[in-house]
């Protein structure tokens, strides 16, 4: 006599909630795939979604005691993930991918080219200062620069 899927995803959870972590790689033996699959769908990335699906299963466990056998495992799990998708595709509005700097780059007009070892420094860059002291190091340095009294 088989038992239902969803029966089995239950009794793992309960197993899981008693401490018995190896019930997780069950789960994960069983959902990676169809949870992958979907996160595939959801953000038309591969990569992306097989690290949405580790933080679903991250996620499964941390609120393992959380998880009431009334409902479906199935329903739950999808709804950790589905919420994960939601939050990266927030984040990645705030976010949009940038260049990735490459050794191309170094040569860009707008960043000066650092110095050769064995060159001089131009004129311009020796007269600046490279950063202004703070006004309580100028005040401190004033305190033990002053000559003592009596001696000059």
């Amino acid at each position: 006599m088989t038992r239902d899927r969803a029966e089995i995803d239950i009794e793992l959870m309960r197993c899981l909630a008693e401490g018995d972590d190896l019930a997780l790689n069950r789960l994960m033996d069983a959902w990676r795939q169809p949870l992958t699959a979907y996160l595939i769908r959801l953000t038309g990335s591969e990569t992306t979604a097989q690290d949405l699906a580790q933080e679903t299963f991250v996620r499964v466990y941390r609120h393992r005691l959380e998880y009431r056998s009334s409902q479906k495992f199935s329903t739950w799990l999808f709804a950790i993930a589905t919420n994960l998708a939601r939050n990266h595709a927030r984040w990645r509005g705030r976010h949009p991918e940038t260049p990735s700097v490459t050794k191309t780059s170094a040569s860009c007009p707008l960043r000066p080219k650092p110095p050769h070892p064995t060159s001089k420094p131009s004129p311009t860059s020796a007269s600046r200062p490279s950063k202004r002291p703070s006004r309580n190091s100028r005040r401190t340095c004033a305190k033990y620069s002053s000559s003592p009294p009596g001696t000059a």
